[in-house]
């Protein structure tokens, strides 16, 4: 009786020690205890431009795509951060060096690997038909529409390019209303109006994106042209001087900026500036 006892007393003490030794490793291989944390961390890797190990780590965290914080946060590294994209359902991204820029990789060498798949539309349309008021939901796939088609070439006439814009504004409108908008949304909202020569409007949005984010050259260049067309040319002088000044490598939105100040400067017959923007722009275009 006292032998068995001890038996079992030596396995209750294995048990425990096997326990505390299992939980040990799995906390040093797997520091993060929450969804909160894995995201700062993700968002911690992308401040550092380490794009590839940042959606790593949320597709090991959640790869079946069922924590909605998550697959957001990994919808906004594919969209923003890729290096590749085929139709923005397969994705390849890369940790950046210093002296590296997305835009430049984008244009070279396609072989990117690892491949990830991300189901963009199939994942969050689900999430809408649980959740049909939950407006981040309809904001990002508004954007993702908008986004696709701004990016994917199609064949001229396509009977789906009107559903994929307005399907796009719908959501993203739909979203504004509700108070859900971030920088890109409300420059996507600025874009349309923009199409539609509701320049006030349109400048509306734009002031409200750069406010968010005032190193977006796309939103900077509108928000000029919308003013230049509002016969505002001093305030259309100033975002696209500040269009200019960024520190990025968008030259050609670079080489419209410029060739916009010289356009306003010939209408001035301040020759001297239309000349030395027109220069500018004809350099940036090289």
């Amino acid at each position: 009786m006292l032998e068995n006892r001890k038996k079992l007393n030596m396995k209750i003490k294995y048990f425990y020690c096997f326990l505390i030794i299992l939980i040990f490793f799995s906390h040093s291989a797997y520091p993060y205890s929450n969804t909160k944390d894995i995201i700062a961390e993700a968002d911690r890797l992308i401040s550092n431009k380490k794009y590839e190990s940042a959606y790593k780590l949320l597709e090991n965290y959640d790869w079946e795509n069922k924590i909605p914080e998550v697959f957001l946060k990994k919808v906004d590294i594919a969209l923003n951060y890729f290096i590749f994209s085929m139709n923005h359902l397969l994705f390849s991204f890369k940790d950046l060096k210093d002296n590296e820029d997305l835009e430049t990789l984008r244009g070279g060498n396609k072989n990117f690997n690892p491949v990830y798949k991300l189901n963009i539309v199939e994942i969050l349309s689900n999430l809408i038909k649980k959740e049909p008021n939950n407006w981040k939901y309809k904001r990002v796939l508004g954007y993702f529409y908008f986004d696709y088609f701004n990016k994917f070439e199609r064949p001229k006439g396509n009977s789906g390019d009107a559903t994929f814009l307005s399907d796009a504004k719908k959501l993203l409108l739909e979203a504004y209303n509700h108070n859900e908008y971030n920088s890109k949304s409300l420059r996507v909202l600025g874009y349309f109006d923009y199409l539609d020569l509701k320049f006030e409007s349109a400048i509306k949005y734009f002031l409200k994106s750069y406010n968010l984010d005032k190193e977006d050259i796309y939103t900077l260049y509108f928000l000029s042209a919308s003013y230049f067309k509002s016969n505002k040319d001093d305030l259309a002088i100033k975002y696209a001087t500040i269009g200019l000044n960024l520190k990025n490598n968008r030259d050609d939105l670079k080489s419209e900026l410029a060739n916009l100040l010289s356009i306003i400067y010939q209408g001035r017959r301040d020759d001297e500036n239309a000349k030395k923007y027109s220069e500018l722009s004809n350099k940036l275009k090289q």
